[in-house]
């Protein structure tokens, strides 16, 4: 996978901007170990990671093979104390959302507090961020 990501800590939450491209079969381990690692550091407990600038697709089981590390990491991060309370909202577009919601159903089937949705605000809202802590979204700096 080419992906670069772009951690930008806000008040109450971490938000993470992807961009990029996917390449099938790519799990990005080190990804996610990244966010987590910055989440544990920063003493933050809420993400946004924004897909919507990066290319490419993922297949139903590159979704599945995503999420259930995804999950398996959070789990280990919370058993060790690193991270308690992680709520996560994916924001892609509709193409890396899926209408069936896939991704998220895996995730929270596993006991993790995942949306995945195309509206800035859907996700803003599900992290509990408050108006004045909203971003607009973007990687720029």
């Amino acid at each position: 996978m080419t992906l670069r990501v772009d951690l930008q800590p806000r008040d109450t939450y971490l938000a993470v901007f992807l961009t990029g491209s996917f390449e099938p079969g790519d799990v990005q381990t080190h990804l996610i170990k990244q966010v987590l690692d910055a989440c544990a550091e920063l003493r933050l407990s809420r993400i946004l990671l924004d897909l919507r600038p990066v290319q490419g697709e993922l297949s139903t089981m590159d979704r599945w093979n995503h999420f259930e590390f995804l999950a398996h990491q959070i789990r280990d991060y919370s058993a060790s104390g690193r991270l308690r309370g992680l709520r996560l909202a994916y924001l892609g577009t509709p193409s890396q959302v899926d209408s069936q919601g896939f991704g998220e159903t895996v995730a929270v089937n596993r006991g993790i507090d995942l949306r995945a949705t195309t509206e800035l605000e859907e996700a803003l809202s599900f992290l509990g961020v408050d108006r004045a802590h909203k971003t607009g979204g973007g990687g720029s700096k």
